[in-house]
């Protein structure tokens, strides 16, 4: 379903006419606007369409990097444990040694 755009070709020559312009310099600048409405201006429709694609767009761009910072959270939290764990052995090592 195509929206068109309102354009009255008619009207806009019988202004360019009654402004001093040839009827005919006035349809074929009629004809050039419709050209660049038709092709330059997007309808409701499609900016409600690149609307959604951008929400669907950021909503996978969320869910990647949510999912990528839990993957580094439970690296991290893996590392820290390890950490812990040899500083504590460490630790044990030199009240052994004391």
């Amino acid at each position: 379903m195509s929206q068109t755009i309102s354009f009255d070709t008619h009207r806009f020559v019988k202004r360019m006419m009654e402004n001093g312009m040839s009827e005919k310099m006035a349809e074929a600048l009629a004809d050039e606007h419709m050209q660049l409405l038709e092709g330059n201006l997007a309808t409701r429709q499609q900016l409600e369409n690149v609307g959604k694609d951008t929400k669907l767009g950021l909503a996978e761009i969320d869910s990647r990097l949510t999912a990528r910072m839990t993957e580094v959270e439970v690296k991290l939290f893996a590392r820290m444990t390890e950490v812990e764990a040899n500083l504590n052995a460490r630790i044990t090592e030199i009240e052994a040694n004391l």
